[in-house]
């Protein structure tokens, strides 16, 4: 068979599909290509994208407030704006680590008293955010209290001189020493804020203290001797008058002791010799008082007498005093005081006498000290005078001042002061008798 010109032949058809399909192969490859280069033009990959950046950091206030305690740790805690940000850590620091620390958790730890400033730097955007903090002194409380014994012994003398009981607080290093101080009798001893105890007649009591951090107590029991001493110095009343008009008053007072320490007899005087005045205690068995008689005198001559009997309750405390009063033996005036009380206090005295009624109120501080007393005078149910005792301490804890603020009186005017020196007392009177 003839080969016709332009015809290909059978192997020749063959090889020229052959290189077709490659040729097609090839064409379709580079398509493929050209297609996945334009989708990356469209789409960049990972390593091109923009980050989200921080653009605020606020930290957080704790639950427990914006103080915190020496050695107490304290997580803080941020809030990151916005909240799809890339990278939301931040840096701590403090700007004081005297004060407190921060770590790189943000737990802060106080190690002193003081405030402080702790802050918050994101390390994407380098915004920061800062909070203010207090810290506190850890509070160390009281674990035990106790007394120590007096230097002189735990036995004291009836109008003796006060002894001062101190304490010893453990541990030595509580945050608050302060203590409270209680008798047991003060009709036997009285102790001041100060633990000053003052002895006032023979008997046996006991002094109390109480911690006011940890409520830990202590006590001491102490035995007041009798005393038969007359004079004693601690008992001595030393009076400063001013005045005008006509007005006998005592400048000096002296006192006599049973053997048991209860007061016998006490003797006035209005200079420095003549005798104004004189009282006579008569006392129960049981030592409570059971009667007054009070003598008084004109240049030497008994002018008045005023006697006085008492009634007490269970407890030894008097409830009620019934006064009569003499001229050269001639009863002219009764009179009756109704004592009340509450929690052991005095609270409360009225005093009866014809159409005369008057009415003492106590008010005591948080310490069971005096700190006023009031006093309202009726004449026939009304109102004619009324006025108020203020009483101020010393830093010890003793008596310093009682000031008579207001006392109003028709048709006159009386202003008073008393204020205790090196145990003794100054008593300022000024009366204004003009308009009498």
């Amino acid at each position: 068979m003839k080969k016709i010109l332009g015809t290909p032949g059978k192997n020749e058809s063959k090889s020229v599909g052959f290189q077709f399909k490659r040729l097609l192969m090839l064409m379709t490859a580079i398509m493929a290509v050209l297609t996945l280069h334009a989708c990356d033009e469209d789409n960049p990959d990972d390593e091109t994208v923009n980050p989200v950046e921080v653009t605020k950091v606020t930290v957080n206030q704790p639950s427990s407030g914006a103080e915190l305690t020496v050695g107490v740790p304290v997580t803080l805690t941020v809030t990151i704006e916005p909240a799809n940000a890339d990278d939301k850590t931040v840096t701590w620091s403090s700007s004081s680590n005297d004060i407190a620390t921060v770590s790189d958790a943000g737990v802060v730890t106080g190690v002193k008293a003081g405030t402080v400033t702790i802050t918050a730097t994101s390390k994407s955007g380098n915004k920061s955010g800062s909070i203010t903090l207090t810290v506190k002194a850890a509070v160390v409380e009281v674990t035990k209290v106790t007394i120590n014994p007096p230097s002189g012994g735990v036995e004291l003398t009836a109008g003796g001189s006060p002894v001062t009981l101190t304490v010893t607080i453990d541990p030595a290093n509580a945050t608050d020493k302060t203590v409270t101080w209680r008798s047991s009798n003060t009709d036997i001893a009285t102790v001041s804020a100060t633990g000053v105890v003052t002895p006032l007649k023979e008997g046996s009591v006991t002094i109390t203290a109480t911690s006011t951090s940890g409520n830990k107590s202590d006590n001491i029991t102490l035995t007041v001797k009798a005393n038969g001493n007359s004079g004693v110095e601690g008992k001595r009343l030393k009076t400063i008058v001013q005045t005008t008009g006509t007005l006998d008053i005592y400048v000096r007072q002296e006192f006599t002791y049973n053997s048991d320490g209860t007061l016998k007899r006490s003797d006035h005087y209005n200079d420095a010799s003549q005798l104004a005045g004189y009282a006579i205690n008569t006392n129960n068995a049981d030592g409570t008082l059971a009667k007054v008689e009070e003598y008084i005198l004109d240049n030497g001559e008994f002018v008045l007498l005023f006697e006085y009997i008492f009634t007490h309750d269970a407890n030894k405390k008097p409830i009620k005093m019934s006064g009569t009063y003499y001229n050269n033996g001639t009863p002219f005036l009764n009179m009756i005081w109704d004592f009340t009380y509450q929690n052991g206090r005095k609270t409360g005295i009225k005093v009866t006498g014809g159409e005369i009624i008057n009415v003492m109120g106590y008010i005591y501080d948080s310490q069971g000290r005096l700190s006023q007393t009031s006093e309202t005078t009726y004449y026939n149910e009304q109102v004619v005078s009324t006025r108020s005792f203020n009483y101020t301490y010393n830093s010890d804890g003793t008596l310093q001042k009682v000031v008579y603020p207001s006392l109003e009186v028709t048709p006159t005017t009386i202003t008073k002061e008393h204020t205790w020196e090196n145990g003794k007392s100054t008593y300022n009177i000024i009366h204004d008798y003009s308009l009498w």
